[in-house]
């Protein structure tokens, strides 16, 4: 009890609780053991109360433990895009841990483009090897590709706008408007083959490069046998490798839309579904 204040002072647990409106200044959290009414002064400050008691909720929920594993990283501490602290998203294809701000904006993006999960809320999609993915790539290696022209005036902040973080978010992943440029490939086939070496060796941030510039995740390999980029980094026992083709494998199309532009060389990237052959899992 705050005496001075003439206020009531109490701790409510918020575990399996739910908010209730009243009317357009009161509310009702519900919870097993009592239920609370609440009446606000205005109805901003009833708004900004359910917003926050609704996070609380939310927060009680959470599953830390993934995020505390992605963020062992410590690339992974700030937003990809914002850079504000202890993001809780991510962009499972796209490689990149993401605030809250920015996490709503990605999913304007749609899945095909970014598939954005909760490092706290979806904890049973988060399996070892995806875990691993994001430990080794990391937001410092995953701008060096997404943000590797980025212009200093052009970077997204903490505090800015909706309209200035979906334009920005925008222009960076969809259009790919920042991204590195890689040279000496002239026809999607060279990217092809050049992604079917990468996936069977370590190298994950030189597959993301290959992808995202425009290889097809599904292009035939010429191995009977290992058809797809997929088995042969399954043949080569590289888990982080086919975790990320895994993860991209439905988001390929928005990839191929678009025309890419390689060494002066402008390359319609629709030209990779002539070479799609069938995804398959072991």
């Amino acid at each position: 009890m705050d005496f001075k204040a003439g206020l009531g002072i109490s701790e409510l647990e918020l575990i399996a609780a739910n908010i209730r409106d009243v009317d357009r200044r009161g509310f009702e959290i519900n919870t097993p053991f009592k239920n609370f009414c609440f009446t606000a002064e205005s109805e901003q400050e009833r708004a900004e109360w359910v917003e926050a008691i609704q996070e609380s909720i939310v927060e009680t929920l959470s599953d830390y433990e993934v995020a505390e594993k992605i963020w062992f990283n410590e690339a992974n501490r700030s937003c990809a895009d914002c850079r504000a602290p202890q993001p809780e998203w991510a962009s499972t294809n796209l490689g990149v841990v993401i605030c809250k701000k920015c996490a709503g904006q990605h999913r304007f993006l749609g899945p095909s483009i970014s598939k954005v999960r909760s490092l706290k809320l979806d904890s049973s999609i988060w399996s070892n090897e995806l875990v691993e993915f994001f430990l080794e790539v990391g937001n410092k290696n995953a701008n060096s590709f997404w943000a590797a022209n980025l212009p200093l005036e052009e970077e997204l902040h903490c505090g800015a706008s909706t309209e200035q973080r979906a334009t920005f978010i925008r222009r960076k992943y969809k259009e790919r408007k920042y991204r590195r440029l890689l040279e000496g490939f002239e026809h999607v086939e060279q990217l092809n083959q050049a992604l079917c070496a990468s996936v069977v060796t370590p190298d994950v941030l030189q597959t993301m490069a290959l992808v995202f510039t425009g290889a097809n995740v599904m292009c035939a390999t010429g191995d009977p046998t290992h058809s797809t980029p997929y088995l042969l980094a399954q043949r080569a026992g590289q888990k982080v490798q086919m975790e990320f083709l895994h993860q991209n494998k439905l988001s390929e199309e928005s990839f191929l839309k678009e025309p890419a532009f390689y060494s002066g060389w402008s390359v319609w990237l629709s030209r990779v579904r002539s070479c799609k052959c069938e995804w398959q899992l072991a």
